[in-house]
């Protein structure tokens, strides 16, 4: 007969993973110095009553609490908004960003993941956090870039219809709440990097499949396979495959290129 003993990183586990979904949930108005006291008291608890077995019960609770209050106060800490009050909504602001991703839309948009070192408003503020770009297909801009612009940030829309996806909770699950559209920008730096080299790879494959002659579902579907990039397949072509089920053969296949990338 298998006992909770024999198992004590399943006793653990178990409080912090249901913390973590309590705060997610329920938003509670937690402090990490709430799991600092209750580690001091299982100290305590330990040395000075570890031998008593009638008191082994208090131990196990005081187990349980504290690592459901370390997962509520870890889950709050890595998920708090703390640029929020920096950004000034529906206001054109300068600011300083690197491009961390692109992928293409629709053909005459790009869609950029950048990180904001500098925010200029009042002042200018050192502060690291995401965004979602649009720009042109026409910007040069790509990944490794290091860029000066100016453009109006907007809160990314939650959706309001229930029970169905809601990609600005997703967004937020990495951190990302702004979305922003800026056309004109000042090249500042290239920064080397293995994230950046590999961009230009891939950059370099999808123009020789071009200059193969290869063009919109082709393209988008071969760049899928080979590069695990679904941002040039056009909505029909996902239909086609979501409705064959074939979805999947997409995700496989790139992902198993994509890691040598």
């Amino acid at each position: 007969m298998l006992y909770w003993t024999q198992i004590p990183f399943v006793r653990i586990i178990i409080p912090f993973v249901f913390g973590i979904i309590l705060q997610k949930y329920l938003q509670l108005d937690l402090s990490i110095y709430w799991s600092l006291v209750f580690c001091l008291l299982l100290l305590v608890q330990y040395i000075f009553f570890s031998k008593n077995y009638k008191l082994r019960y208090h131990f196990g609770v005081s187990v349980f609490i504290t690592f459901l209050l370390t997962g509520a106060a870890i889950h709050k800490h890595f998920n708090s908004r703390t640029h929020s009050s920096l950004i000034s909504n529906n206001v054109e602001t300068k600011w300083e960003g690197l491009v961390i991703e692109k992928s293409s839309t629709n053909g005459k948009t790009n869609k950029l993941l950048c990180k904001v070192n500098k925010y200029f408003d009042s002042t200018q503020y050192q502060k690291n956090f995401k965004v979602i770009a649009y720009v042109p297909d026409t910007s040069k801009l790509d990944v490794g870039d290091v860029f000066l612009t100016q453009s109006i940030f907007k809160e990314i829309p939650k959706n309001t219809i229930p029970n169905i996806f809601d990609y600005s909770e997703f967004l937020a699950n990495r951190k990302i709440y702004y979305q922003t559209y800026f056309k004109g920008n000042k090249l500042i730096e290239k920064q080397k990097s293995l994230t950046s080299f590999a961009a230009q790879l891939r950059n370099s494959i999808v123009k020789i499949y071009e200059k193969a002659g290869l063009t919109d579902q082709q393209l988008g579907v071969i760049i899928a396979l080979t590069l695990g990039n679904k941002s040039y397949l056009d909505y029909e072509t996902r239909n086609y495959f979501a409705k064959a089920g074939a979805m999947h053969i997409l995700a496989v296949t790139g992902l198993h290129v994509g890691i040598e990338f």
